[in-house]
């Protein structure tokens, strides 16, 4: 049986964060979410999303997809969960240019944050988005625990129990396992409450 929503399509119409030249995960979180909930369900929420690449155009989201999009343009792969219901969806590139770059510090949320030995909290909120802060804090504690010598850690899937608070005190992420130095998995703890999972990976980009 078809979904009331298959194959319903908006474009993302992504900036580059700050000096990048690709979308950034965060990004394409954040507008997915926004248009799930324009589109499907203001109550809903990305339960989880996978990337398969790194998209250098602009992306379309395509709930509920009838087919497979070509494996050379899926970006990402989602679990979305409305009020009585879940669904996939899927982030496309498209052939569409990114043409704008757009200021971000990360500085900004990394410098009110404090690292243990396998651990990053912060001290209050920093201002950003839930999903900036999380996967900032993550890219701190691994560029702290896991120095690289070539490769950059990227982050790669998120696997939520909840939807992010808008109104969350704080927030932080415990590293849980390592993966021969390559890839990682972390808990993400919202005011005490673990929420969920990010995974990172080393890619070269």
């Amino acid at each position: 049986m078809k979904s009331n929503y298959s194959n319903e399509t908006r474009y993302l119409n992504l900036e580059y964060k700050g000096p990048r030249d690709y979308a950034h995960g965060s990004d394409i979180f954040n507008v997915v979410n926004r248009e799930l909930k324009a589109i499907a369900d203001p109550k809903g929420w990305i339960k989880s999303i996978v990337f398969r690449k790194f998209a250098t155009n602009d992306c379309y989201l395509q709930l509920s997809p009838e087919s497979k999009p070509p494996p050379e343009k899926l970006a990402a792969t989602l679990i979305v969960q409305l009020s009585d219901s879940t669904l996939e969806a899927v982030v496309v590139e498209s052939e569409r240019p990114i043409t704008r770059h757009y200021e971000f510090d990360e500085e900004k949320i990394l410098s009110i944050c404090l690292i243990d030995q396998s651990s990053i909290k912060q001290k209050q909120r920093s201002g950003f988005s839930e999903i900036e802060e999380v996967i900032a804090m993550t890219k701190g504690l691994h560029s702290k625990l896991f120095p690289l010598q070539s490769g950059k850690w990227v982050f790669s899937e998120l696997h939520l129990l909840q939807d992010f608070s808008s109104n969350s005190l704080s927030y932080c992420v415990e590293l849980k396992q390592s993966l021969g130095g390559r890839m990682t998995v972390s808990e993400i703890i919202e005011d005490g409450v673990k929420i969920g999972q990010i995974k990172f990976i080393v890619a070269h980009i």
